[in-house]
């Protein structure tokens, strides 16, 4: 999960300089994790008591990776176009 998270924050710094210098897009990410680890206290007992430690752990490890660093780099380009904040490349 921390891969999850730490490519978020390291796209929003790259791609959104002002907002992410003035903190505002820092704090909206550290918001989304929030809420993130806050959903999945609701459904991780239930997850490991079906499924047990090795494949619940992986298919969250599975979900990492495919929302971090697939999603950005399939969809970063449409998320910053989308963007009036977004620095232009």
């Amino acid at each position: 999960m921390i891969l999850c998270f730490q490519s978020m924050q390291t796209y929003v710094v790259d791609w959104f300089t002002l907002r992410a210098a003035s903190s505002f897009a820092l704090a909206a990410v550290s918001c989304l994790q929030s809420l993130a680890v806050f959903g999945f206290l609701l459904f991780a007992p239930t997850m490991y008591d079906h499924l047990g430690f090795g494949v619940g752990d992986s298919i969250l490890g599975a979900v990492a990776i495919l929302i971090g660093p697939v999603i950005f780099w399939k969809y970063g380009k449409t998320i910053r176009k989308a963007s009036k904040y977004a620095k232009k490349s």
